[in-house]
């Protein structure tokens, strides 16, 4: 694993683990080496053996997520629901709450989910540009663009998905001279 080679390590692992199948911590240590080789089918294989860990939040994650790419939206907000207040599982989790819940098509939770979220750990223009993106996509970009406005000044770049998703909202709004005046005024601040 010092080497970079993490193919060979997840069969190390694996055979560790075939010694000591009982082993957790072993198990989990295999299971983020699967992720980080790419094998999410195993990875997989291995968060569903773990998921009655209640410490293995990344575990709890990969299965959430798993249930959101398979249009499972219930389940997914249930296992989001699991999450503890730890890490970045946790700090997300509210996120992560409301986009199942839009995705499961109630989109007015949704945007109460993300708005729960206030300013609480710092994340506040994450939760804007969440809300905003979810207004975009239920056809009232004009408030969504209205989150945005404020994360925008002619002090500093801005990120690149907040400005981008602002031009977007202000076209779909029908104010695209307002959209290519924020672009050129953030350009001038990028310099080469």
């Amino acid at each position: 694993l010092d080497e970079g080679d993490i193919a060979t390590a997840v069969k190390h692992f694996a055979l560790a683990l075939e010694a000591a199948p009982d082993n957790a911590e072993l198990r989990r240590q295999l299971f983020i080496l699967q992720v980080a080789a790419g094998d999410f089918d195993a990875a997989l294989a291995s968060a569903r053996r773990l998921g009655a860990d209640p410490d293995a939040e990344e575990v709890k994650l990969l299965l959430a997520l798993e249930a959101v790419h398979g249009g499972d939206y219930a389940t997914a907000r249930g296992r989001f629901e699991q999450f503890g207040s730890r890490a970045v599982t946790g700090i997300a989790a509210p996120l992560f709450r409301a986009w199942a819940a839009f995705g499961a098509g109630d989109q007015d939770a949704a945007l109460d989910l993300v708005r729960a979220g206030g300013e609480a750990e710092g994340l506040g223009q994450l939760r804007r540009y969440h809300e905003a993106a979810m207004l975009g996509l239920v056809g009232r970009p004009a408030e969504g663009a209205a989150q945005l406005r404020a994360e925008v000044t002619d002090d500093a770049p801005t990120a690149p998905r907040i400005l981008l998703t602002l031009a977007a909202l202000e076209v779909d709004a029908g104010r695209r001279a307002e959209a290519v005046e924020v672009l050129r005024r953030q350009a001038g601040l990028a310099g080469d």
